[in-house]
């Protein structure tokens, strides 16, 4: 079972993006591969002024993440990931969709 965190542009599956910026994005996709679920949380962190990573990552681990898919993170972000022991994929593009990912995953 995984627990896949992705930071998303908008709370759509059909029109959101990847959105490449992990502790200032708009929203996290949570998806279960287990149970072939998913939810959307707003990122209430992105405003922070410090620290809206390390908020961030908390938040995705409470959540269960095991996974993370993100464009950009820094280097205390990156910390916590190695801690953690949670897998990160890097986006490079801005234009991946996330019903083109859900597919990838096999969970539509």
């Amino acid at each position: 079972m995984s627990i896949i965190g992705i930071t998303t542009t908008l709370n759509n599956i059909e029109k959101g993006y990847v959105d490449l910026s992990f502790g200032r994005c708009e929203y996290f996709l949570i998806l279960n591969t287990e149970k072939t679920s998913f939810e959307f949380y707003e990122n209430i962190y992105k405003k922070n002024k410090d620290n809206a990573g390390i908020d961030s990552i908390e938040f995705l681990k409470q959540k269960g993440v095991d996974m993370i898919i993100t464009g950009n993170i820094g280097s205390k972000v990156m910390e916590c990931i190695d801690r953690y022991k949670i897998r990160l994929i890097i986006a490079k593009e801005n234009n991946l969709k996330l019903d083109n990912i859900i597919k990838k995953l096999k969970l539509n």
